[in-house]
């Protein structure tokens, strides 16, 4: 961090959009889309963030989201400052979630949003179950692993990563305060997704870029991610 200060300066001074994008926030997206499997990843300067800019991004008034009931705070905000029809579901319950699906007014974008692992109970979400469930409804599937990221999966890609691409998971948020000890967050998906989000969302568009030097942690951190600790003992899918 000091290395990255020391060379770029302490903050990055403007908007990504502007001239705060630097070389090393680009190098940190690229290594972050590299670890979960996608195509690319763009950087938020905090996590509710993150899940703010994605929501508001993709739904409007007419949009359904379809979200756990325990899911983390700024998913439930994301959903209602984007003034989109929110329903809840029980907690990991699959046959709740299908049925409000089933009552859902066809048409219309259809988001399921869940956490990946619940910070308070530490559970996992069943992603293949809630992949099968939103695909055979339309739906899309959006997935917050901010505390699944550097723990689970074979290279610490979390309960998503490479194990559930974008035909199941096209919508993926990971956070860099956690595991990786920094600060900051990412959303990872299509090209489409995120020159839309580019473009959009609003978090991204008018926030001053993360400071160069936590960036360059993140990436100092994703180099000694070791792969004979990414396993979380007594975890299960």
């Amino acid at each position: 961090m000091a290395e990255g200060a020391r060379r770029h300066g302490a903050g990055a001074r403007a908007s990504h959009l502007v001239n705060g994008h630097l070389a090393v926030h680009e190098a940190l997206e690229g290594r972050l889309a590299d670890l979960t499997g996608r195509p690319r990843a763009l950087l938020f300067s905090t996590g509710y963030m993150a899940n703010l800019g994605v929501l508001q991004a993709l739904c409007d008034e007419e949009t359904r989201v379809f979200q756990d009931r325990l899911n983390h705070a700024s998913l439930i905000d994301g959903a209602r400052l984007a003034g989109a029809r929110s329903r809840r579901f029980h907690h990991a319950d699959l046959a709740d979630l299908d049925r409000l699906l089933e009552r859902s007014a066809t048409g219309a974008l259809r988001l399921v949003v869940s956490d990946g692992v619940f910070s308070m109970d530490g559970d996992i979400a069943d992603i293949p179950g809630l992949a099968t469930t939103a695909r055979r409804h339309g739906a899309w599937l959006m997935i917050d692993d901010a505390h699944g990221l550097g723990v689970l999966g074979e290279r610490g890609d979390g309960s998503v990563g490479h194990t559930h691409g974008m035909d199941e998971v096209p919508v993926l948020v990971g956070t860099l305060s956690k595991a990786l000890g920094t600060a900051g967050a990412f959303v990872a998906g299509s090209e489409a997704l995120v020159e839309h989000l580019v473009q959009f969302a609003r978090p991204y568009i008018y926030t001053t870029a993360q400071p160069p030097g936590v960036a360059a942690a993140t990436l100092a951190a994703l180099e000694i991610l070791p792969p004979s600790r990414n396993a979380a003992p007594g975890c299960t899918r």
